[in-house]
């Protein structure tokens, strides 16, 4: 199973060359500043190569990247 996700990994961020990380970062960063408590953690489900884990990193988010591949 690892071999497959390895394999997709050397792919993924060429397939999503197109989505604007930054953007989506900062939507969400938007959405979770509007809670009524703050939000610390955030958990990324699918995640791919993490692109956008990293980013929430950045705006000082302790995330957590999840993607699970059932073969």
């Amino acid at each position: 199973m690892g071999e497959a996700y390895s394999n997709l990994a050397a792919v993924y961020d060429v397939l999503m060359q197109d989505v604007d990380y930054a953007a989506w970062a900062e939507y969400i960063n938007n959405m979770l500043c509007q809670n009524a408590r703050p939000v610390k953690t955030v958990v990324d489900c699918a995640c791919g190569t993490g692109e956008l884990a990293l980013r929430l990193c950045e705006a000082g988010y302790s995330v957590t990247g999840l993607s699970l591949i059932h073969i």
